[in-house]
């Protein structure tokens, strides 16, 4: 008789639709779920409700399908059997992406996956074809509704017409639902290209005055990096809440939207909805955001005359019996850079110390000490205290974690024939997307906190990002550990050397 104690089950149910808000189909899953756990004898330790939302649609996240995945792994390391269990495979899977995830975790974490209609035994290649092909026909499917809404909208973009979907930027959407293809008088079919609302577009005054000052702004010579640092700074929001980063900026002023007219519309065409800009204005803008310009976060070539240890350092020479304590100011002397003592600050004048040598030992010394087990977790714990959701951090970091490691799965899968070319050149297309709209969120999350930059995970991987850097974001980092950096006269010869630093930790 085996000893080996039942694998704990844990549920996930989903529903694409629920037209009338409420959770019936969900709850119509969860009950044969239950059962058949019950004769399996898994006890059931979770069930995970994704309500009204797609599997395959790109850029919709499942929140709790991430938890699923981040609660195995944590069954794993306490030394616990798990199985996940769905009503049928496609609430678990629509993709062939998807797909490539739960392999890879039933195969690194001895996973079962069932549904009410049997297991799946990923273990074997036979099994794991099999869950293959009900993805692959999952996502047909989709893919299969997919073009025919193209379709439809590309008949309406041609006719210049909204189709409705979420409100632009700069405008807010009026209007009402024509009707419901389950009432009994409805008679759209497939083919119909009648919208499914009846709406307009109308000026949200408060953004579209945002849009026309960023354009002059650009128009001017401004820079998208620094009016989307404005922006981030006022407050402004994308109409889903999120963040501007420099690449939605540079989509939201390129866009013929802002003249009254959709992408591909004759913009001698007479507008469909009020403008924001002119025909002119947004053309200028299009020669001046086009093809010939910097790339978006390129940064531009340093300025000779900065300084990364501004308000760090201070005059460690002694005056009176202590410390002339007088603030280091950069200076430029025989077209070198340093810093000094200066009198006009009230110093004494006893510091003069070439900036590049002094800013590569601070720099080391900062570097290093994010590794070092007595200062590096006090400043982490600092820097996580100061992120406005750490849990949902948290959470997107598992996230990027499971599509990471499904994008590595994706090769062994083809080299085992168990996916064509097109099939991972596609997945992987769509799991750099979510890789990509993952770290925007954690940059939105560290943004609304202060946080300009994320901390690599050890000294090696910072000495490769700090390059990367610009002259703020390494201020940033070196504020999270340093207090003050005290400099001492220079020695004979007047070499930089190491002991002539002291630094006061943040610890």
């Amino acid at each position: 008789m085996s000893t080996e104690p039942p694998a704990v089950a844990r549920v996930y149910v989903r529903i694409s639709k629920a037209t009338d808000g409420s959770t019936l189909g969900v709850e119509r899953q969860e009950p044969p779920c239950r059962a058949f756990c019950d004769r399996q004898g898994w006890p059931v330790a979770k069930v995970y409700v994704d309500n009204n939302t797609s599997a395959y649609r790109e850029g919709v996240k499942r929140d709790n399908f991430e938890r699923l995945l981040g609660d195995v792994r944590a069954d794993h390391r306490a030394g616990r059997r798990n199985a996940i269990v769905t009503w049928q495979a496609d609430r678990l899977l629509r993709t062939v992406e998807d797909a490539s995830a739960i392999v890879a975790i039933a195969k690194r974490y001895e996973t079962l996956v069932a549904n009410v209609g049997g297991t799946i035994d990923l273990s074997t290649a036979d099994g794991r074809k099999r869950f293959y092909e009900l993805a692959v026909a999952a996502q047909y499917e989709s893919e299969l509704k997919s073009e025919r809404l193209k379709l439809k909208h590309d008949k309406l973009r041609h006719a210049g017409k909204w189709a409705g979907g979420r409100r632009p930027f700069g405008y807010r959407v009026v209007g009402t639902k024509l009707h419901s293809r389950k009432r009994a008088d409805c008679t759209r079919t497939d083919d119909d290209t009648c919208p499914l609302v009846e709406c307009e577009l109308e000026l949200e005054p408060n953004e579209a005055d945002a849009i026309r000052h960023a354009a002059q702004r650009i128009l001017r010579g401004g820079s998208l990096t620094g009016l989307q640092r404005d922006w981030v700074r006022q407050g402004i929001r994308r109409p889903n809440g999120g963040i501007f980063a420099s690449q939605h900026l540079l989509v939201l002023l390129t866009s013929p939207r802002l003249t009254g007219r959709r992408r591909g519309q004759d913009l001698d065409a007479p507008p469909q909805w009020p403008p924001i800009l002119t025909v002119a204005e947004h053309e200028h803008l299009v020669d001046k955001l086009g093809p010939g310009r910097a790339p978006v976060g390129s940064r531009a070539a340093p300025v000779p005359r900065t300084y990364v240890l501004r308000g760090f350092l201070y005059c460690a020479v002694e005056r009176d019996s202590q410390r002339c304590g007088n603030r280091l100011r950069g200076k430029p002397s025989d077209a070198k850079r340093r810093y000094v003592c200066d009198t006009r600050d009230g110093g004494c004048e006893g510091v003069k110390v070439v900036a590049d040598a002094l800013e590569d030992h601070v720099r080391d010394s900062v570097i290093t000490a994010f590794d070092n087990p007595e200062i590096g977790p006090k400043i982490r714990q600092r820097l996580a205290a100061k992120l406005a959701n750490p849990t949902r951090e948290q959470e997107l970091q598992t996230q990027k974690e499971t599509a990471e490691l499904t994008l590595a799965k994706l090769g062994d899968d083809y080299a085992d024939g168990l996916l064509t070319g097109v099939q991972v050149e596609r997945a992987t297309r769509r799991l750099q997307q979510r890789i990509d709209a993952t770290e925007e969120e954690l940059a939105g999350i560290r943004q609304q906190a202060g946080i300009m930059v994320q901390l690599p995970d050890s000294a090696e991987a910072m000495r490769r990002a700090w390059d990367g850097w610009d002259l703020e974001e390494r201020r940033q980092v070196i504020g999270l550990a340093v207090k003050r950096v005290w400099v001492k006269r220079a020695g004979q010869g007047k070499r930089f050397t190491a002991d002539r630093v002291e630094f006061d930790w943040l610890v």
